[in-house]
């Protein structure tokens, strides 16, 4: 995947990618994530709102950020299934590196939060799912995001309790 060449693209990845967990998420029943049996959430979010803001007035500079509050479809049927919303903080210049956290899934029920990095280049990233409230209170796992293109970002869920 090639580098974000300007703020709106990779707070467009960002956004997109930090984490979709709506309707697949939404048609889950509570006990499923109180079972044992892992449970996979796909999502894709299509990056509408989205800022960026700069450190000292410039694009690409340490300490820039990014927030959001994207609508989440599911990855198969395209339903909206609920909201992610966050704020990455560059940390490396270099890597296009964002440090994101908590990165909030707004669901049907409750929320979901998840915790890392992530990358303003399109790597999937790996991150902890720290936790939840309402019926996803008790959820772990990991949650991998990808920037599939400059306004959309694939989130896929490992929920492994």
């Amino acid at each position: 995947m090639r580098r974000f060449t300007s703020r709106s693209r990779a707070a467009a990845a960002v956004a997109a990618g930090v984490v979709a967990l709506g309707t697949a998420a939404g048609l889950l029943a509570p006990s499923v994530f109180a079972a044992s049996t892992p449970v996979t959430l796909h999502f894709r979010e299509p990056s509408i709102n989205a800022s960026a803001i700069n450190a000292a007035g410039r694009a690409n500079k340490q300490g820039d950020y990014l927030a959001w509050d994207d609508p989440i479809k599911d990855a198969t049927t395209g339903a909206v299934v609920g909201r992610v919303a966050g704020v990455c903080t560059l940390v490396d210049v270099a890597s296009a590196l964002y440090d994101c956290g908590p990165v909030t899934y707004i669901l049907s029920g409750g929320t979901i939060y998840i915790d890392g990095l992530l990358s303003g280049t399109g790597k999937p990233m790996t991150d902890p799912i720290l936790g939840g409230t309402g019926k996803y209170a008790t959820v772990r796992g990991t949650a991998t995001v990808t920037a599939v293109s400059a306004s959309i970002t694939d989130h896929v869920l490992n929920i492994t309790n």
